[in-house]
């Protein structure tokens, strides 16, 4: 199976579903952000989600293990100079006719990097830019584990000096592990305790 790329489209992100009956993708076309939905078995067109959607600057997409929910993350509309919110959209993949994402959450402040469920599918988990300024002058890092049925954060997670780009869970949900990089620095890798959500370690590859 392959897919073509339309003109005027910058592709950013894909993803597949655990049962390989739907992918996802995201990118810019004609400057502004889109993601679109595919339901492989049916040989459907891809379904447009951006008409409606209150992503900007969009990073990151992820299935629930379950294949109930898409998350559909990036940066809200920036206002001024100032850091874009972070949001994530959650698509309910049962409604086929859905025109508005079910849940939708914000971060107080940077644009979300990176999503992941827990093997579950009863967490979601976010990367993104921090609140605050780190040692290095630039926005730090934040991870964030939310519920994906209410929108409500259950906890967020410092210790990363810089943005983090990429997260996953351990097969087994019981460790998280989020990376995190700025330009011309080393990139920091941190284990969290998936069962306390605690710092375990860190490492600088």
């Amino acid at each position: 199976m392959s897919f073509a790329v339309v003109p005027g489209t910058i592709p950013t992100s894909a993803a597949l579903s655990s049962d390989g009956t739907m992918v996802a993708c995201a990118g810019l076309r004609d400057g502004k952000y889109f993601a679109a939905i595919r339901r492989t078995t049916q040989g459907v067109e891809w379904k447009v989600l951006s008409d409606v959607s209150n992503v900007r600057e969009g990073n990151a997409l992820a299935f629930s293990p379950d294949n109930r929910w898409l998350a559909v993350a990036g940066g809200a509309e920036r206002l001024a100079a100032r850091e874009p919110p972070g949001i994530v959209e959650l698509w309910d993949m049962s409604d086929e006719d859905a025109t508005e994402p079910t849940v939708t959450m914000n971060a107080e402040r940077g644009t979300v990097n990176a999503v992941c469920f827990t093997p579950d599918s009863r967490t979601l988990a976010t990367g993104s830019n921090g609140p605050g300024y780190g040692e290095s002058g630039l926005y730090n890092g934040m991870v964030r584990l939310w519920d994906p049925v209410t929108g409500q954060q259950r906890i967020a997670l410092s210790g990363h000096r810089y943005h983090v780009h990429d997260i996953a869970f351990s097969p087994d949900g019981l460790q998280l592990v989020s990376e995190s990089a700025s330009f011309g620095s080393d990139s920091e890798v941190i284990l969290w305790d998936a069962r306390e959500w605690k710092l375990r370690r860190t490492e600088t590859p």
